[in-house]
């Protein structure tokens, strides 16, 4: 069964019975191992199967992630041009968090595309200089209504000998922390919800 594996299904049939004729294999080995040659290319061709699909549901999330992606960034680009005029700050603050929801439907949508990246193996890291309080203020900023409707209070920190710019994917680092701080807000019923960024210990 080994041996079969190493082989296309019909090149090793047919040496087999190259070598029953030789050294005299009965007929029952013979077709017990017709059968592993058979179980192999049914294993083949349904491995490549589920290569097929996988592959197929990764370009249909693509395509549907492209289509949604398309009509958000142009709000996104409108809401930003928005927040560049005159308002008070009551609307520059509503308009804000519109933003920065607007910014969490992307990450879910980044998040199923995530999730078909990682079955078919092409899930890719980057790693760009970014805000590092910026992007917890941006991020935190969506969950002020939902907390505030819970009575809880949010807060983060990011303790002083953070550097101002770090090295990482901020796209992966906001799905993380979207996920986890709407879970916290989710789960607790009273007190507060805080976030700290500070270095790891060597």
């Amino acid at each position: 069964e080994a041996m079969a594996g190493q082989q296309q299904p019909e090149a090793y049939l047919a040496e087999l019975l190259l070598w029953s004729a030789l050294v005299g294999y009965s007929w029952s080995l013979y077709r017990r191992l017709q059968g592993i040659i058979s179980r192999r290319a049914r294993d083949r061709q349904d491995s490549a199967t589920a290569r097929a699909e996988q592959r197929a549901k990764a370009e249909f999330l693509a395509r549907i992630s492209h289509e949604i992606r398309t009509p958000m960034n142009g709000m996104l680009g409108m809401i930003d041009l928005t927040l560049d005029t005159r308002l008070t700050d009551e609307q520059h603050r509503n308009l804000s968090m519109v933003r920065s929801s607007a910014l969490s439907l992307l990450t879910v949508l980044n998040d199923i595309l995530d999730f078909s990246k990682i079955e078919v193996g092409k899930l890719d890291i980057e790693w760009i200089p970014f805000d590092i309080r910026g992007l917890m203020t941006d991020i935190l900023s969506g969950f002020v209504v939902t907390a505030n409707q819970k009575g809880l209070q949010l807060n983060h920190t990011v303790v002083s000998d953070v550097p101002e710019v770090v090295v990482s994917d901020p796209g992966r680092i906001r799905q993380i922390l979207i996920n986890l701080i709407g879970n916290a807000i989710k789960f607790t019923e009273a007190g507060k919800v805080e976030v700290t960024v500070a270095l790891a210990n060597d």
